[in-house]
């Protein structure tokens, strides 16, 4: 576990972070954190917690001093056994701390108490550091595809 971290699941209390979370993604995913790009965000992520069905999703955050620095989702499946772990996004002076890993463990942990036996997930080919960070925890790589937005993509799998 990464030093001085806590990972909890956020709920409708975590309504306080909404903004703080966007300009982590926005930063995080490589981009400039514009005024308008962090509302559209925030924006987003409020429908997103008022429609958590804890059953089928949850959200994890990473704190460090009561800070959130970093983010990650899992959702389950219609079959209930496959989940999809994405959205994973740590603010970029906490990389390579762990923190990554330990969210990802985390959301990991989540679906295998609520019957995960797969866990899938999937980055754009070009992301050579995502790619590293999924087979380092022990994902599996299959064969490349085209999204329908045209982006090749890698998926991975995870067996429980």
């Amino acid at each position: 576990m990464s030093k001085n971290v806590a990972i909890s699941l956020m709920d409708s209390g975590g309504a306080d972070d909404l903004r703080e979370i966007a300009v982590l993604e926005i930063i995080a995913w490589g981009r400039e954190a514009e005024e308008a790009e962090i509302t559209k965000r925030t924006k987003r992520i409020e429908k997103e917690l008022a429609a958590l069905d804890p059953a089928a999703k949850a959200i994890l955050l990473a704190r460090r001093a009561g800070k959130v620095v970093g983010i990650c989702r899992i959702t389950r499946d219609d079959d209930g056994a496959t989940w999809c772990l994405f959205g994973l996004a740590v603010g970029p002076e906490h990389r390579r701390e762990g923190i990554g890993g330990d969210l990802a463990a985390a959301c990991i942990d989540h679906a295998r108490q609520r019957g995960a036996n797969l866990i899938r997930s999937e980055t754009h080919l070009d992301n050579t550091v995502s790619i590293s960070f999924h087979e380092h925890i022990g994902f599996a790589r299959h064969e490349i595809f085209i999204d329908t937005d045209g982006d090749q993509k890698i998926p991975f799998r995870l067996s429980l």
